[in-house]
């Protein structure tokens, strides 16, 4: 690939990291305002509540309908199907339910709004020709650490809120169980810490470059 060439592709990466984070900030305060308007206007009523609640869970299902609750709540009966998904859970309790699933996209989306920032600082200095800029290798380095704090913070903030919501929502059957669950990631962790090495690569390369130009 030729040099010129090279320039396009970054700059044309540099661009689509700009659409993207300003779809991300105009979808992240769009929902934040939706977040609180919906909860502020959520009907006392119970029977009057239509606020479905996207939540992280997992879930266990049980042949006889005629299992004894306690036997669900300790998990003693046999489960035809169990797994973990997202689950739309019609909201008849409280507001803090509905809050606690939209905050959770909020933070995360906060997050991503991070690394992004920096994301289009590198290829901006990359689309300005600084190929060995100590600046560089502190943005990689930075979206090494919001690959590992996205994928330590996702999943106990899924389990914390599950449960809390579970609790809010206090949604309990003898045919289905609902329970908080954990999903680690451990390829998005590596892939944090495998940025953290190429800035450390990366670093050393800026400072030889810096050398050799003082030397010349």
């Amino acid at each position: 690939m030729t040099a010129t060439n090279q320039n396009k592709l970054t700059r044309l990466v540099k661009r689509f990291l700009d659409l993207m984070w300003y779809l991300l900030l105009f979808g992240t305060i769009a929902w934040t305002v939706t977040l609180l308007i919906v909860g502020l206007n959520i009907p006392a009523d119970p029977a009057e509540r239509h606020t479905d609640v996207n939540v992280f869970l997992g879930f266990k299902v049980f042949p006889d309908l005629g299992v004894e609750q306690a036997e669900v709540a300790s998990s003693k009966a046999a489960a035809i199907i169990s797994g973990r998904s997202e689950l739309y859970i019609n909201n008849t309790h409280g507001r803090l339910a509905w809050y606690l699933a939209g905050g959770i996209e909020v933070v995360m989306a906060i997050i991503g709004l991070f690394g992004l920032m920096h994301m289009r600082k590198l290829f901006t200095s990359l689309a300005e020709g600084e190929w060995f800029s100590v600046e560089n290798t502190r943005h990689i380095e930075v979206v090494g650490y919001v690959f590992i704090g996205w994928h330590i913070i996702r999943p106990l903030l899924q389990y914390s809120g599950g449960r809390a919501i579970l609790n809010d929502i206090n949604l309990q059957t003898q045919a289905i169980q609902l329970l908080p669950s954990f999903e680690f990631n451990i390829t998005g962790i590596f892939t944090g810490f495998a940025f953290l090495v190429l800035a450390a690569v990366l670093r050393e390369a800026a400072r030889i470059h810096h050398d050799q130009e003082l030397t010349i």
